[in-house]
């Protein structure tokens, strides 16, 4: 999901599909290798070599509904995963699509009946 893709060609004329040497690496390896250069010496004394947010881009194509999203707390991720903190999350809603039949809408929080049991 997460992760850096160089494309190498033997030159500027070929497009990377001919002969190239594609080399993916995981975004977060990648940031601890050059941390400094990244995320500037102020964000590694404060997060380490970790890069503390996350971009995505998510387009539902043809408008469906996307899934329910929960994120484990700080303490949770830094002792099951020993990430230094856990995925805090906002969202930029860049366009919605209408439909006929009912509005875009998005909801937060927990309904009060929902417990830890799946």
């Amino acid at each position: 999901e997460n992760t850096v893709v160089f494309n190498f060609t033997q030159d500027d004329k070929n497009p990377p599909s001919s002969g190239a040497i594609r080399f993916t690496i995981a975004f977060d390896a990648f940031i601890r290798f050059k941390a400094l250069e990244i995320l500037g010496h102020d964000n590694v004394r404060r997060f380490g070599p970790y890069m503390p947010l996350r971009f995505n881009y998510l387009d539902t194509v043809g408008g469906s509904a996307l899934p329910v999203q929960v994120h484990p707390t700080d303490s949770y991720m830094s002792s099951r995963f020993s990430e230094p903190i856990g995925q805090h999350e906002t969202f930029y809603i860049m366009e919605t699509l209408e439909r006929q039949t009912e509005r875009p809408r998005m909801f937060l929080g927990l309904q009060e009946s929902t417990t830890k049991e799946i």
